[in-house]
């Protein structure tokens, strides 16, 4: 398998490749068979707490495949896994007040539990709907990346309410195999395949309804542990994003470029561009993000006209800089100005 190399550097928690393990060990698989010729040590697996490779995951999955010669068993992991398999972040989820304020808590989650998705949440009259997209590379492994969640909806269902489950409606990309199982039977709502999108939707009436888990103090408990771990990862990404704002700063009304940048930290363009990648971002964001925090700043600042700003910001001129600014905010800089730093 080639390894994108913007890739090879992410980590992502050991907690569910652990619980994989263990599953494929339920199935009668010997330590021995699952990790034969895998880039990973067992041992590191025992401690849920530890971090892996991502691409270390898409192996251990791609191994999965081989050894159970199922290519839909990720329903079955997912079923298996269900919501408490996230331990308090799960919980958190069913404590929610309904089932909209519960996706989005789970989507909050995922940089935690599966950095390689990403859900997209939308509602309209009829439907809570919930997209699973690829965030980081699937490789060909999408049949699991989507199978898992879809089970972990489909058994979380049956939790909240008896009448959920039959009304959900999911649609996924790939094509059925062996004549939809297990979808069939793992799953009593409507399932369509060779869908255009990946995506599970709720009934609104019951995505609007009070669930019968709802426990303030368990979300509160959920969310200050979120928090901790979402700021675990800022803190990598800060680590590497912090130096590079400051060599953005250093020289107001000049924006250096990603040649310039790289060479202080003694590494080609290309490396630069690269840690940016598994961090989520690129340089040219950055820039963005670095001119959005000064211009804020600046506005702040009586004395200084929008011009002057502009010039500050190394654009050519205040038009340019002033449909950046509303991009950003939605307000002009004068607006913005008027609104938040006027007395």
């Amino acid at each position: 398998m080639t390894i994108p190399k913007e890739v090879k550097e992410i980590r992502i928690s050991a907690a569910n490749p652990a619980i994989l393990v263990d599953y494929l060990k339920e199935k009668g698989f010997s330590e021995q068979q699952i990790f034969e010729a895998l880039p990973i040590k067992s041992e590191i697996l025992e401690d849920p707490s530890n971090q892996i490779f991502y691409y270390q995951y898409l192996y251990l999955i791609k191994r999965a495949f081989h050894l159970t010669g199922d290519p839909g068993f990720g329903l079955e992991f997912g079923c298996r896994l269900n919501s408490t398999g996230s331990g308090l972040l799960g919980l958190g989820a069913l404590a929610c007040p309904n089932l909209i304020e519960s996706m989005h808590f789970v989507k909050r989650c995922a940089p935690v539990l599966n950095a390689a998705v990403r859900m997209d949440i939308h509602v309209d009259d009829d439907y809570l709907h919930v997209d699973i997209k690829e965030e980081l590379p699937w490789e060909d492994t999408e049949n699991f990346m989507v199978d898992v969640p879809m089970g972990i909806f489909a058994t979380a269902s049956r939790m909240w309410t008896p009448d959920m489950a039959n009304q959900i409606i999911y649609q996924v990309k790939h094509a059925a195999t062996d004549n939809g199982e297990p979808y069939k039977s793992l799953i009593t709502g409507d399932v369509q395949f060779n869908s255009p999108f990946n995506r599970v939707s709720f009934p609104i009436a019951i995505a609007t309804r009070p669930t019968p888990f709802n426990n303030p103090s368990a979300v509160k408990q959920a969310e200050e542990y979120l928090e901790k771990q979402i700021q675990t990862i800022n803190n990598a990404q800060n680590s590497l994003l912090d130096p590079i704002k400051q060599i953005i700063k250093s020289r107001p009304g000049h924006i250096p470029g990603i040649e310039e940048a790289a060479e202080h930290f003694h590494v080609s363009s290309r490396t630069l561009n690269r840690r940016l990648k598994t961090i989520g971002t690129n340089y040219k964001d950055v820039v963005s993000e670095v001119r959005k925090e000064l211009a804020i700043e600046y506005l702040a600042a009586p004395k200084l006209s929008i011009d002057e700003i502009a010039s500050l910001l190394a654009y050519k001129d205040s038009s340019n800089f002033s449909k950046a600014f509303r991009n950003w905010t939605g307000y002009s800089p004068s607006q913005y100005r008027e609104n938040n730093f006027n007395a």
